[in-house]
């Protein structure tokens, strides 16, 4: 018996140590070899991939709605299909961007785009893809891009911008490079190569707004107005342009430093435009000169002044206003003083000035 029980002692032993030799090394050595993977999932987007670590740093939100508020006002008003907030960046990414934003005096910026990011600490904001902006005043801009600065109170750009004014003043399209909001004082800025298209009606009555048929395009001159710089006024509509001015009116070309589109405060109907800076006006025929000139287009009417001259085949016309009547078939000249290069004609012949300012009437008329 007692020897039976020594026995069973030397086996529990030989296997307790066979136990350590065989098994411990597996448990409590190096990690394990790495599970084979199948060339399938092995392959890029193959197979399950690890766990992002994204989610845990973001927060996913669908339908989004914020609002903006300092000064004791509200700043902007946004709303957004779905948004991902990074609490590492401070930011959130949005996606269906509609958002409001709101001047000192009173006008409103509507913009709309596919993507955005709102960067929460200093609340600027950028917004891209198909940017459509409207004003309440009835101003369109479309963009790339579109970027708000919270401390500036600004919307700005470097891409291309087309600007499309209110429908109560008639057809406008302001075409630019890079742009400007101030929403402080609700002023646009384009920075150059701008190109304007306005549409006023043959007669200097009120634009028709244009349809779809040829008929109603009968009774309409297309202006167009080229310049380095542009500057709107969103309140007032007048629209000032800057550094290498160029208007065309059918088949006369004005040129100057600056021109300013004028309205009528209560009516907002564009009433003139007027040019000044080595302004010159010329057709096919016919050149004139001048330090100013303005088109009123009710009274269809040019009137050029200051030191205004005309030239015509080496004649020339001088005044101290000149006036060009009907749309140039009428010129009325104040104070007028000529030079006709004629045998039979002194430099102050009536009859050298007549065949002068009919010369260049017939030239112009409409």
């Amino acid at each position: 018996m007692k020897r039976l029980k020594t026995w069973g002692l030397t086996a529990l032993l030989v296997l307790i140590v066979l136990e350590v030799l065989t098994i411990a090394p597996k448990r409590l050595g190096t990690a394990p070899d790495p599970e084979v993977v199948s060339p399938e999932a092995a392959k890029p987007g193959g197979g399950t991939p690890p766990p992002s670590t994204v989610a845990t740093m973001s927060q996913i939100m669908e339908g989004v709605h914020l609002v903006e508020t300092g000064g004791g006002r509200k700043q902007w008003e946004l709303d957004s299909q779905k948004a991902q907030g990074f609490k590492d960046k401070g930011s959130w990414k949005l996606e269906g961007v509609r958002v409001k934003f709101f001047s000192l005096n009173g006008s409103t910026y509507s913009v709309t785009g596919h993507d955005g990011t709102v960067q929460m600490e200093t609340k600027d904001m950028y917004i891209e893809g198909n940017v459509v902006t409207t004003t309440s005043e009835g101003y369109t801009f479309k963009t790339k891009s579109l970027k708000y600065s919270a401390g500036e109170k600004s919307l700005t750009t470097p891409d291309a911008v087309k600007i499309t004014g209110p429908r109560s003043e008639g057809p406008f399209q302001l075409d630019g490079v890079g742009f400007r909001a101030d929403l402080n004082n609700s002023s646009m800025k384009l920075d150059h190569s701008v190109h304007a298209v306005k549409q006023i009606s043959s007669d200097g009555g009120t634009s028709p707004v244009l349809g779809t048929n040829l008929e109603d395009r009968d009774g309409v001159k297309v202006m167009n107005i080229r310049s380095e710089h542009s500057f709107v006024n969103g309140k007032t509509s007048e629209v000032h342009f800057e550094d290498k001015v160029q208007v065309d009116i059918e088949s006369i070309r004005m040129t100057g430093n600056q021109a300013d589109f004028l309205y009528d405060k209560k009516t907002r109907a564009l009433t003139s435009l007027f040019m000044q800076g080595n302004v010159r006006v010329t057709d096919q025929e016919h050149w004139a000169a001048s330090q100013y000139v303005q088109v009123l287009f009710k009274k269809n009417e040019f009137v050029l002044y200051g030191n205004p001259s005309i030239n015509q085949n080496g004649n020339e016309l001088r005044g101290q206003e000149i006036r060009f009547l009907k749309g140039g078939k009428e010129v009325r000249v104040s104070k007028a003083k000529a030079r006709v290069e004629q045998e039979d004609a002194g430099p102050s012949s009536s009859k050298g000035l007549n065949l002068l300012t009919k010369g260049f009437s017939k030239g112009i008329a409409q």
